[in-house]
């Protein structure tokens, strides 16, 4: 990988807990390469990171830290947040050369943040997404998907995380008609890469994995608090996906962590009956790295996450879907783990 590199910058977006840990495997294989690898990112990226790698450079880098309102639809939300956003790419951009010079790197790798490149430099783009899906019958999808690969023109490659063939995993997302020769299929990215999971003992009966923007992370969480509560003689795992204290209390039958390493959720997930986490891209690479089946909680409003979970239920049939805002947690202990 990057032969004849010797200093490499990764610098993943900020939007959920997907983009900076479907990382992990490359900056593992870097380092084991004996490359440099600076990476850069939030400070919860950073710890992040900290906890599953060591012997690299992290480095504080602002992040969109885009929000979401329960209230209002999601286009009405980013459409508030546009100046924001354009600030942050103008910013990124200006940053990311004072650090390349800093640290004296010969290559950029961007997680889906197409203002990290930088001219003279090897620049790498990371995304499943050559075509965004965005509103009712994706009337919105053709318009954003030509800004999208125009910002991409930077970049000397495009890393797609998927097979070639369709549909893959990511399906129409990951798939287009462009003929690109930047664009590269380099397989499912994940973190489990080097884990087994053979399933042992049902400890838990549901495991819940958290994540997203706010607030809409923190409604599911209370919805998922709520509703274990009522089942005192069931057992739960729950993975938060913040570093923020919880604002209910945890009942005693859930066994609640912020953030699980690999090591931690592969022993979590191989001592849960079913799986519960939502359809965002990094997660189905996981399950589909480990081989679990799992129900899949699309976040409101995003496109993305509703096409994943239709796709995955509907056209593979591996996972099941439930209704982020209307589920019942009897639909999930009252039917049998779907067979992998």
């Amino acid at each position: 990988m990057l032969e004849g590199y010797k200093t490499i910058i990764v610098c993943p977006l900020d939007w959920g807990l997907g983009h900076t840990t479907r990382c992990i495997p490359i900056i593992q294989e870097l380092l084991s390469q004996n490359k440099k690898v600076v990476f850069l990112g939030e400070k919860w990226q950073c710890e992040i990171i900290n906890k599953e790698v060591s012997n690299l450079e992290l480095r504080y880098f602002p992040g969109y830290r885009i929000k979401y309102f329960v209230r209002l639809p999601v286009w009405v939300g980013l459409f508030l947040q546009v100046l924001k956003i354009i600030r942050i790419f103008l910013l990124e951009k200006k940053i990311i050369l004072q650090i390349a010079r800093k640290v004296q790197a010969d290559v950029v790798i961007s997680d889906n943040r197409p203002g990290c490149f930088v001219h003279g430099l090897h620049n790498i783009y990371i995304t499943h997404q050559l075509n965004i899906p965005w509103g009712n019958k994706n009337r919105f999808s053709p318009l954003l998907t030509r800004i999208h690969h125009y910002l991409m023109i930077n970049f000397n490659e495009i890393w797609v995380p998927d097979f070639s063939s369709f549909p893959g995993l990511s399906g129409n997302l990951g798939h287009c008609e462009i003929n690109n020769p930047k664009i590269k299929y380099i397989g499912p990215l994940s973190r489990f890469n080097k884990v087994s999971l053979k399933a042992e003992k049902n400890d838990f009966d549901i495991c819940f994995v958290i994540s997203g923007p706010e607030p809409l992370r923190s409604a599911l969480e209370r919805n998922v608090i709520l509703q274990c509560s009522k089942y005192p003689d069931k057992y739960f795992a729950l993975i938060r996906g913040t570093f923020k204290a919880p604002k209910l209390p945890i009942p005693s039958n859930i066994c609640s962590t912020s953030f699980a390493t690999t090591s931690e959720m592969s022993d979590v997930w191989k001592r849960s009956h079913h799986i519960v986490c939502s359809s965002g891209y990094s997660t189905l690479m996981d399950l589909y790295q480990v081989k679990r089946s799992a129900w899949l909680f699309p976040t409101p409003g995003q496109f993305e996450q509703l096409y994943l979970a239709y796709l995955h239920s509907k056209i593979t049939g591996f996972h099941r879907r439930l209704d982020s805002r209307k589920w019942d947690i009897n639909e999930i202990i009252n039917l049998s783990s779907i067979a992998s």
